[in-house]
């Protein structure tokens, strides 16, 4: 195959065909030929606005082609405006693909008509069987598939041997030039087949047998197909691939399973590696809604202890408080007796006393006791009660042998009083050390729970999912 030096023959007109059905989609391809290094480089960010425009002409074609077949269907053919602009549609489309997939250098026109352009392309019109276009689409479905095929391995090789041998070497090389040509071509056929453009089921992907006599233009160098797959109005249209070309065919469709099932186990491996995030996901929520309530009782329990350490220390201090006033008053100058002669004198060092098992007795019952003291406690106000009667009836007394007798009864009552309190001072004492062994274990507790709790969070860290992990407290 020789270089081109111009153009593909002018596409045949559409023209409606009343006797027949429409033939394939016709392509032309010119041979390869010297393209400049520049713009091979940013073909791709060349060909940005074709796509573009390829896009949005995309998108309108899905509602004409929806109408066009419901036309074909009722009328046995597609309705002209939508084979106008379908056929409008692959041209523009065969261009861009072309002018991406090194095909060409010249740059593509933005138009929907036929143009002067190293690729063109021809679609008949013509009646269409009405039960085949009413199941196009799953007609369609087998060479959906080997397009996809193609178009996964094509952009193999274009990535690996054809950009980089066009860059090096200035042109693309002949074997991978009409196999690109073919795979093109497929594509272009499997559209309009699609788009009720023919009725000719999409053919040729490893190209056409050579013409018994090459043509004129076919000499000069393009390549494309022949009219009907039977005999070329003219040569050109005919696309014959050399050796090497269909095995390069043939490389695209295998690089093409291979791509999709890489894909395939790409997917599979996505798809098992979110399977077992959400898993992982599952139960750390688990461990979380498991863990909760054990901080939750812990810290329950921490407050219980606080509540408890509390409740000790202030009842500790007010008895220690209570008993240094009673002392301070039993042995105040007022409540001295030895220099008493007189009944009168003995009655007035006595209230002293009175004020302070009184005092005593407020401050002790107005404070909360542990539980494990309050027995004690109990007593040791009834006692402080019973010191301030004895002493209150000093008070009154008329006689130093009155005086003496209540003396006697407040002295049997204070020395259980003291008993009594010093066993109260011991039971807090306890009490204390019980709540500090307390404090250690829950301070044991808390470290292992917030280890824990900062595993969970790491484990959530690693998921990159937040959870609402709760901290133990420790006691005090």
């Amino acid at each position: 195959m020789t270089e081109a030096t111009s153009y593909p023959p002018t596409a045949l007109s559409w023209q409606p065909d009343d006797e027949g059905a429409p033939g394939p989609v016709l392509i032309a391809v010119a041979g390869p030929g010297a393209q400049r290094r520049a713009t091979v480089a940013i073909r791709l960010i060349l060909a940005v606005p074709h796509l573009l425009a390829l896009s949005f002409l995309g998108i309108a074609a899905f509602p004409v082609v929806v109408v066009g077949w419901l036309g074909a269907l009722a009328t046995g053919r597609l309705p002209r405006f939508a084979a106008a602009y379908l056929a409008g549609y692959l041209r523009w489309y065969a261009r861009a693909g072309a002018y991406l997939l090194l095909l060409t250098d010249e740059y593509p026109p933005f138009t929907l008509r036929d143009a002067a352009y190293p690729v063109r392309l021809s679609v008949g019109s013509g009646k269409l069987n009405r039960l085949t276009v009413l199941v196009r689409v799953i007609l369609a479905i087998p060479v959906a598939i080997v397009s996809m095929l193609v178009s996964y391995g094509l952009a193999v090789i274009v990535v690996v041997a054809g950009w980089p041998a066009t860059l090096i070497a200035g042109r693309l090389p002949a074997p991978l030039h009409q196999a690109f040509a073919a795979v093109l071509r497929y594509a272009i056929r499997y559209l309009g087949y699609l788009y009720l453009l023919t009725g000719t089921y999409p053919a040729g992907l490893f190209g056409d047998k050579p013409a018994p006599q090459a043509a004129a233009w076919g000499q000069a160098g393009a390549y494309g197909e022949a009219s009907a797959y039977g005999e070329a109005e003219d040569g050109s249209w005919r696309l014959a691939l050399s050796p090497g070309a269909r095995r390069l065919v043939g490389l695209i469709l295998v690089l093409g399973l291979l791509s999709i099932a890489g894909e395939g186990a790409w997917a599979g491996a996505t798809i098992s590696a979110a399977r077992e995030r959400a898993r992982e996901i599952s139960q750390l929520n688990l461990a979380v809604a498991r863990f909760t309530p054990v901080v939750a009782r812990h810290n329950a329990a921490v407050a219980s202890e606080q509540r408890a350490a509390t409740q000790v220390t202030k009842a500790s201090q007010v008895l220690t408080d209570a008993h240094d006033a009673l002392v301070a008053a039993l042995n105040s100058p007022a409540a001295n007796a030895n220099n008493c002669a007189t009944v009168s004198c003995f009655d007035a060092s006595a209230w002293p006393e009175v004020k302070g098992f009184a005092a005593f007795q407020r401050a002790l019952s107005g404070t909360t006791i542990p539980a494990g003291s309050a027995a004690i406690a109990k007593r040791l106000v009834k006692e402080a009660a019973g010191s301030e009667q004895d002493y209150r009836e000093m008070t009154v007394a008329t006689s130093f042998t009155s005086i003496e007798a209540e003396a006697t009864a407040a002295e049997k009552v204070g020395g259980q009083f003291d008993h009594d309190y010093d066993a109260l001072l011991a039971s807090l004492g306890n009490e204390v050390a019980r709540l500090g062994n307390e404090v250690t274990a829950l301070n044991n507790a808390a470290a292992t729970l917030n280890r824990e709790g900062a595993a969970l969070r790491r484990q959530a860290a690693t998921l990159n999912v937040t959870v609402n992990v709760p901290t133990a407290k420790p006691g005090a």
